[in-house]
């Protein structure tokens, strides 16, 4: 019911709902109740196009789902956006990430800059792109 109010409610003041999630836990019902409710669109993270990194990441086996609830975002008709965040460990990856974005059909691709404070701070020098990296990617 919570859904369904909040989807009424976010039209009728002309608003755009936009879903920001991991994809854990987002099932083919709670898309269709999202859908059902009135959500506008979904932007779903992807640490890596590589299943052991994306894992290893996230501390579970979470690529694989996560492809599949994209496919099942667009199956349902949402427009995307994969968001990347750009790391030492992903940003050699960015025409795998290209090219994934485009087999899955997504809307927008954001390759996102970690903001470094709390956990990514702590752990900077192991995530802070070298210089080199960064040049490759943008070429």
């Amino acid at each position: 019911m919570m859904i369904k109010l909040f989807g009424y409610k976010a039209e009728q003041l002309g608003y755009y709902t936009n879903l920001i999630t991991s994809g854990i836990g987002l099932s083919l019902e709670r898309l269709q109740a999202l859908k059902k409710a009135g959500l506008k669109q979904i932007q779903l993270s992807l640490q890596s196009a590589s299943r052991n990194l994306t894992d290893e990441l996230v501390g579970a086996r979470a690529h694989d789902l996560k492809l599949e609830v994209a496919r099942m975002i667009k199956a349902e008709g949402f427009p995307m956006v994969l968001n990347v965040p750009v790391f030492r460990q992903n940003i050699d990856q960015v025409q795998e990430i290209l090219d994934l974005a485009e087999e899955i059909g997504v809307d927008y691709l954001e390759f996102a800059n970690i903001q470094y404070y709390n956990w990514a701070l702590l752990n900077r020098e192991e995530l802070l792109p070298t210089r080199e990296q960064i040049t490759h990617a943008e070429k």
